[in-house]
């Protein structure tokens, strides 16, 4: 009997115990839905027009507690035109002590579709304890195509210099009462391209970088944001962001080699060409540096890339289709133009998947911002009626 007694009394014990070894919720600490403009260069593959959402949140399990869990986003709007729930990947860029930031940033719209991604997202961040919490964001509801940063220079080349760039147009929310906002944040070069700092959000494209922030002879990305908030709904930040439209460009600190392109050869230098069928369009060019001199295949370790854009008769709203580009002959699958025997870059581009009227315009961008620029662009147009 007294043994009996003592093993209750050990059990008994063991369960007063058991909720001391387990641990709170997840705590979310922000949650962000909002119109993510990009660039065709982008270094991280995130171009064009996007949907963006993030959420931030911390466990009281440790830094693996999250990375290792899950997070999913559900939109209010029931005309949402994507699967749901939406999973939402572990955002490494950005590490948080004993949390994570999580975002799913590559899900391609156009601005035809932003009454069907307005309204709230719900997100479920869920541990490796299986333990959940949910967060709604605020209302999506004034979404816009924020011009790209523009002119990003430095001040000099010390560790401290000033950063700055154009927003080429500030006012452009037009009846949509938002407040235009801007921020910097520097990156790691070296993959995986983690923060480094944030100047927090600033009332004028300009930021000084604060002493022992940089390391002599060490590469950086500096990121340029501007930022449309919501004024009406800003009774829920910081922790449901009222950040409606953001857009974003980049520079390497130091700053990396501008070429620039020569060309585009005949026929495509005169003027848009009229694709009625399958066609071939030839686009040489040639790439040249600072001192006149000509940049050939072994002077660059990332060839440069076509880029298209596609606006339809009657329109006004350009859409990246480079996805759509079919090379022939030369050029690469990878949309990489060839450095031929002739010494010229080439890509010979199919307009075979190119069908819909409207007039396309073709670039020929870096391979990689971070190794060098282009500016300007060779450009080129075709149409199709």
């Amino acid at each position: 009997m007294k043994r009996t007694v003592v093993v209750s009394s050990i059990l008994a014990s063991l369960l007063l115990i058991l909720p001391i070894l387990t641990h709170a919720d997840p705590v979310v600490t922000q949650d962000l839905a909002f119109i993510d403009n990009r660039p065709a260069d982008d270094p991280f593959g995130r171009t064009g027009l996007n949907l963006n959402l993030t959420i931030k949140a911390t466990d009281a399990g440790g830094s693996s507690a999250l990375p290792n869990g899950s997070v999913t986003a559900t939109s209010s709007n029931s005309a949402f035109p994507f699967g749901q729930p939406i999973s939402v990947p572990l955002n490494a860029v950005y590490p948080i002590i004993n949390g994570a930031e999580f975002t799913r940033n590559n899900i391609r719209i156009t601005p035809s579709q932003f009454p069907d991604v307005t309204g709230n997202y719900t997100f479920t961040v869920t541990n490796t304890s299986s333990q959940s919490v949910t967060s709604t964001s605020h209302n999506l509801d004034k979404p816009e195509v924020i011009s790209l940063p523009t002119n990003l220079a430095f001040s000099d080349q010390s560790t401290t210099p000033t950063f700055t760039f154009t927003d080429p147009n500030p006012t452009s929310m037009g009846d949509l009462v938002l407040n235009r906002k801007y921020q910097v944040e520097i990156l790691t070069y070296d993959p995986p391209k983690t923060l480094l700092i944030s100047s927090g959000i600033l009332t004028s494209p300009s930021y000084t970088v604060p002493v022992n922030t940089l390391t002599p002879g060490v590469n950086y990305i500096f990121r340029a944001i501007s930022w449309d908030f919501d004024p009406a709904d800003y009774s829920g930040a910081p922790l449901h962001s009222n950040g409606e439209n953001r857009a974003i460009a980049y520079a390497t600190f130091p700053p990396v080699p501008i070429f620039s392109c020569v060309g585009f050869e005949s026929p495509m230098d005169s003027g848009p060409v009229k694709v009625k069928k399958n066609r071939v369009l030839p686009l040489k060019a040639n790439l040249v540096n600072g001192d006149g001199n000509t940049i050939i295949g072994t002077d660059i370790f990332s060839p440069p890339v076509l880029h298209v854009d596609w606006v339809s008769t009657g329109g006004s709203t350009a859409i990246d289709v480079t996805e759509e580009a079919l090379p022939a002959g030369q050029g690469t699958s990878g949309n990489q133009f060839v450095f031929t025997s002739d010494g010229i870059w080439q890509f010979n581009l199919m307009t075979k998947n190119y069908s819909a009227p409207g007039t396309y315009t073709i670039s020929m961008i870096t391979g990689d911002s971070l190794e060098y620029g282009i500016n300007p662009y060779c450009t080129a147009t075709f149409v199709v009626e």
